[in-house]
């Protein structure tokens, strides 16, 4: 497993993470306005950089980037907010600037905001002129502990979300502690159900931290979050080390991800965010679980505790959408899990014993997705006593 550590020199800790192209994610308070120390420490030196943000970041923080990047060239793209804006188009006005603005192939972007300027900035770089380097300067809890690290890239489509992407990894991260501080409270929980997610794959221990630390969680306590950044990249690192382009065990990271690419698939991308889907989508995992006599009804309760206690909801009765249950199921089969046409679930078992099934009886299937719209609590409903779903594989996270 990965470690962090301080690099000599360097403002912030530091984690290595050993794909076919290795990069260095740091993690500190106010390291934003040492960007170009820390870059250039990780043998970076672009004929020019283009900073990829949204207005709202723009106001925030583009000056503390900008004190960072001092010395270094450096051009400006906005792009709208928002996950509707995760699309061709706005990757399209990105080529635009870059060719107009004439960035060569020893130039690189950096992608100062979210998880949608991560992926919108990162395809573009993916795909100009068949590739230049790209940066992460990720701005919300929910990049920094998930998004900016591994190297998928992409936009969403009408018919799924991130159905088109790339693997590009990033240069370098720089998880900047700070920013954390500006997040509304709705985009901050949202970075708390990727947290949830990671804590379930990683196992026992991180699981019960995080419970042990929900006051502090919501309160910003700097230590407390930061070791949960800390041990979310560890994890994350470690399991893109040794599964990159997505073959096998990374499929651990789309826990509650299927349910919710779906309910985001089915609002038009509008509406829900994605951290209230995910959240959503791990009760709704793990309600399937249960079902399938994979886990027991207490840890769909424990989940879902965890969840209202750090302000996320536990069922799509709880969203601002009018996506039907049909809806919802129809997305359901448009997952890139997929195989043979067989739709592909991520269920846990236990805390770090995480089982890929497929083949789940659509009675079942119609349980977990019309008992999140009846309102009835899912940790209600007992275990269905039908054909067991075929297992496609067993993937074990350990984050101890």
């Amino acid at each position: 497993m990965p470690t962090l550590a301080a690099r000599s020199g360097s403002p912030a800790r530091t984690l290595r993470v050993n794909t076919q192209s290795p990069y260095d994610v740091h993690i500190g308070t106010n390291i934003l306005s040492q960007a170009g120390q820390i870059l250039t420490g990780d043998g970076l030196a672009p004929s020019k950089v283009l900073v990829v943000t949204t207005p709202v970041i723009q106001a925030l923080w583009l000056a503390e980037a900008a004190k960072g990047l001092e010395g270094m060239p450096w051009d400006l793209a906005v792009i709208p907010d928002g996950e509707v804006h995760k699309s061709l188009e706005t990757v399209s006005s990105l080529y635009d600037t870059l060719a107009e603005r004439r960035f060569g192939r020893d130039s690189m972007v950096l992608a100062l905001g979210g998880g949608v300027v991560g992926d919108v900035a990162g395809f573009a770089a993916a795909t100009y002129m068949r590739g230049i380097a790209f940066a992460q300067a990720p701005t919300t809890l929910l990049a920094q502990v998930d998004a900016s690290v591994g190297g998928k890239v992409a936009v969403d489509h009408v018919r799924g979300k991130n159905l088109i992407g790339a693997f590009h990894q990033p240069a370098s991260v720089l998880c900047d502690l700070a920013v954390l501080d500006t997040l509304p409270a709705r985009t901050y929980s949202d970075g708390l159900a990727e947290v949830v997610k990671t804590a379930l794959i990683g196992g026992e221990e991180f699981l019960a931290f995080v419970e042990g630390h929900v006051a502090g969680l919501l309160r910003r306590e700097r230590p407390v979050v930061g070791r949960v950044v800390e041990d979310c990249i560890r994890l994350k690192a470690f399991i893109v080390e040794t599964d990159e382009r997505d073959l096998g065990n990374r499929m651990l990271l789309n826990l509650g991800h299927t349910f919710g690419h779906a309910i985001e698939t089915s609002c038009g991308y509008a509406g829900v965010s994605h951290g209230q889907a995910v959240a959503v989508g791990l009760a709704m995992a793990t309600h399937l679980a249960v079902l399938l006599q994979e886990a027991g009804a207490g840890l769909l309760r424990r989940i879902e505790s965890l969840l209202r206690a750090l302000n996320l909801p536990t069922m799509v009765a709880e969203l601002a959408i009018s996506a039907t249950p049909e809806e919802l199921r129809h997305h359901l089969g448009a997952d890139k899990k997929r195989r043979e046409g067989r739709a592909r679930f991520i269920v846990p078992k236990a805390p770090g014993n995480i089982v890929v099934v497929e083949s789940v009886p659509e009675d079942v299937l119609r349980q977990v997705i019309e008992g999140s719209y009846s309102g009835v609590p899912a940790s209600s409903a007992g275990p269905h006593g039908g054909t067991p779903a075929h297992h496609a594989g067993v993937l074990r996270g350990d984050a101890s």
